[in-house]
């Protein structure tokens, strides 16, 4: 599994994961004197080798245990991945909610009246970054007006006690590098779990507009036609991308996509931009999926907590006296925030086994550096109704590690050298 820092129970935390053995080494014995042999010589592992040797990995899928990506885009065409209604909303209304059944049994935990939403924790395979914004300070820097920002760009502030985490997978640019793509089929896996599979359920309400209600009721009515099905299709995927407006899905809608299957989905390859393509064609054709995460626990409305000297010795550490965003302490010391919650960030040391975690002092650095480089991911994928009846579902970062830095990194990691063992 992914460095995550967990153990079997799968709660966040600085716990030392236990470390895959690497893959068995090629050896070549050339006899002498026809009955010795030299010593048995190692093959190289490159990083290559171990990418592919992590997405060949085959977890089992049972219930209670993380899902496996990579094992279950392998096992797509025995998995059954559906829609349900949940009768455990307000007064025992039906709430949407998903199974993934592998072998006749549902391996994710059903919605409850006190939970009625769907949580499935997944361990993906290794990916590119497109964008990243982990550190604190940063994220508070990029949400002031000082931040530089293209001429004419919207700036949407958030409240600070809302400040977010961010990370964008580039599924193209994964797709697109040959020590990245054999874990395209995982990603190509959670793609449409999050996204087309909700245009393809005849229940599933992503977005309140009319139009798409109309055009839906009519496309899964008796004797409705392809026509039919395909005006709703091309509607709610118009509606569901919107930018600002709900649903804010992890990942786009496409108009093929609904049509497919969990088995179709992730036999195809995510679409690569062309050469010299504007950032308009770019932003259109890439494939990506947002993943945020909170950096304050939840407040009641209404409720101002005191300040948390412990939220603010972290902040301290984490954001430099000289740093971009050093600010955020000057809030916390008002008051009226949760407590500091800072993913679990770790890096892959090339040349050595398991992995570290970036301590606090390093961490905004670390984040700004895994910019566009390689990272394994442990993530939370939340399905729940929304109070206007429509679905939402969500991304959130568990854990990250870097297994390379970004090209603009300042102080990148070294190279794998002679050696890149395995890493869990």
């Amino acid at each position: 599994m992914p460095a995550s820092g967990r153990g079997k129970s799968g709660k966040s935390g600085g716990s030392k994961a236990k470390a895959v053995a690497p893959p068995d080494a090629d050896s070549d014995t050339e006899p002498e004197d026809g009955n010795t042999a030299s010593p048995k010589k190692a093959r190289v592992m490159t990083f290559k080798d171990a990418i592919t040797s992590f997405n060949a990995k085959r977890m089992p899928l049972v219930p209670g245990n993380v899902v496996h990506m990579a094992t279950l885009a392998a096992m797509a065409d025995q998995v059954k991945f559906e829609w349900y209604m949940a009768d455990v909303g307000p007064k025992h209304s039906p709430v949407p909610a998903v199974k993934l059944v592998v072998d006749g049994v549902n391996i994710i935990q059903p919605p409850t009246a006190k939970a009625p939403y769907c949580d499935i924790l997944v361990d993906m395979p290794p990916c590119k970054l497109k964008f990243f914004t982990g550190g604190l300070g940063e994220a508070f820097w990029r949400n002031s007006e000082d931040a530089p920002r293209a001429p004419g760009a919207p700036f949407y502030p958030v409240p600070v006690n809302r400040l977010y985490a961010q990370m964008v997978v580039d599924i193209s640019a994964t797709g697109a590098d040959e020590d990245l793509k054999s874990g395209v089929p995982g990603w190509k896996a959670l793609q449409y779990i999050v996204g087309d599979s909700l245009g393809a359920a005849n229940f599933a309400v992503i977005t309140g507009d009319d139009d798409v209600e109309r055009l839906r009721t009519k496309a899964f009515a008796p004797g409705s036609s392809l026509k039919d099905r395909k005006a709703y299709t091309d509607q709610l995927v118009k509606e569901a991308n919107r930018p600002k407006d709900p649903p804010y899905l992890p990942c786009k809608l496409t108009k093929d996509g609904v049509r497919r299957s969990l088995k179709e989905a992730v036999a195809v390859e995510p679409a690569q931009p062309p050469d010299g393509a504007s950032k308009e064609e770019d932003k259109k054709m890439r494939e990506v999926i947002t993943a945020k995460t909170n950096f304050f626990g939840y407040v009641e409305p209404g409720q101002v907590p005191p300040p948390n000297e412990s939220s603010i010795s972290r902040a301290k550490v984490l954001v430099p006296e000289d740093a971009d965003g050093r600010g955020i302490v000057d809030a916390l010391a008002q008051g009226g925030f949760g407590p500091l919650k800072i993913m679990p960030l770790f890096r892959k040391v090339p040349g050595e086994k398991g992995h570290v975690p970036v301590p606090d002092d390093q961490y905004e650095a670390a984040a700004r550096n895994a910019r566009g480089g390689v990272m394994v991911l442990r993530l939370r994928v939340r399905i729940k109704p929304t109070k206007d009846g429509s679905i939402r579902t969500s991304v959130y970062p568990e854990s990250a590690t870097i297994l390379k830095d970004g090209p603009n990194a300042v102080m990148a990691a070294p190279e794998a050298g002679a050696e890149f063992p395995d890493f869990a």
